[in-house]
């Protein structure tokens, strides 16, 4: 998978190679059950931390090959709608500041 942005990472890095879909993959890596398996039972409350032998141990759900590519249009779906829904609102807020300032300078005092 290319990384297409910048960022920052610890020295512990594990290669992943997988015949999964790979978008699949990633949203599984993003996930909630992905994330409740491998801090089950860290202490370690200010930097989380995996090691190799928790991320052996988690369970990736598999479906077939035509499913995972289903599961990631539909999650790419939903999270277009998801972007322009903050869009609008991100637009509306700044609407409603625009008008609050334009009707604040017409108040006589």
């Amino acid at each position: 998978m290319k990384i297409d942005f910048s960022g920052l990472c610890s020295a512990d890095m594990y290669p992943l190679s997988t015949d999964l879909n790979q978008s699949y993959f990633h949203y599984f890596l993003l996930s909630d059950p992905f994330l409740a398996q491998v801090t089950t039972g860290d202490n370690r409350v200010a930097m989380p931390k995996v090691n190799q032998q928790q991320l052996n141990l988690v369970l990736v759900p598999i479906p077939p090959l035509k499913e995972q590519s289903r599961i990631v249009a539909c999650v790419d779906e939903l999270m277009s709608h998801l972007n322009r829904l903050e869009n609008s609102i991100n637009n509306f807020i700044g609407l409603s500041a625009d008008f609050s300032k334009a009707a604040v300078h017409h108040i006589d005092l």
